[in-house]
């Protein structure tokens, strides 16, 4: 994601509420992105207000509704940036790869360094999605039908799958993702009690066995049923 500051007024070196241009709209969009996944970075969603978001990217925040109506809108736009980001990537790596051991590596190295987007996506359809307008998720969902085509192509061919098995198995792998990441969130008092040290879910590793599993074992060339 390519980050671009407002330019300060000339005249008064504070930046201006107004983007003149398509570019400059473009460019103030992308700071509040920026801006929203720096909060998330360090809090929960709840805690967030659209007035710490206007603050901090110094605008109005009659502003920023401009831009965003809902701070569900600004945080399903974000996340929509980020698996973007996530799928280049896994589309990237999946190009002439063959085999499911290969290919669940890949998926679980992809998510390595995106839990901003795993945490994002525990959200998705039961807040994001819930209070944002009918265009927004419309648009959201069209962006996230596309990739997942290509993305479900080349794991057909990496995994000698029909036509359609792919995405069933992106949509099998993103539960595993939600369910895990959910299961794996610590609870006070509860998370370092040595009673429940068998029910503790470490994130990575459990998602690693159950990729795996999702593609048929370790030896991994059986189609998925």
């Amino acid at each position: 994601m390519v980050i671009k500051t407002p330019l300060p007024d000339k005249h008064t070196g504070k930046r201006t509420d107004r983007a003149r241009s398509d570019q400059d709209k473009q460019a103030r969009k992308q700071v509040i992105l920026q801006t929203a996944l720096t909060l998330w970075q360090h809090t929960d969603y709840a805690s967030i207000t659209m007035s710490q978001v206007a603050t901090q990217t110094c605008l109005a925040k009659g502003t920023l509704y401009l831009y965003f109506p809902t701070k569900e809108e600004l945080f399903l736009a974000l996340l929509d940036d980020l698996l973007l980001d996530w799928f280049t990537e896994a589309n990237t790596a999946l190009e002439g790869i063959e085999g499911a051991a290969q290919v669940a590596h890949i998926l679980n190295q992809s998510l390595k360094n995106r839990l901003d987007m795993v945490r994002l996506l525990s959200i998705l359809s039961t807040v994001l999605e819930q209070n944002s307008s009918l265009e927004a998720v419309t648009q959201f969902k069209l962006n996230l039908a596309q990739r997942t085509h290509t993305t479900a192509t080349l794991l057909e061919r990496a995994l000698n799958l029909t036509s359609g098995q792919g995405i069933r198995l992106i949509l099998h792998f993103n539960a595993l993702v939600i369910g895990l990441y959910q299961m794996s969130r610590p609870v006070v008092g509860i998370s370092d009690n040595p009673q429940f040290a068998a029910l503790h879910v470490d994130f990575m590793l459990e998602l690693e066995v159950a990729v795996r599993a999702l593609l048929g074992g370790r030896e991994g060339e059986k189609k998925i049923a």
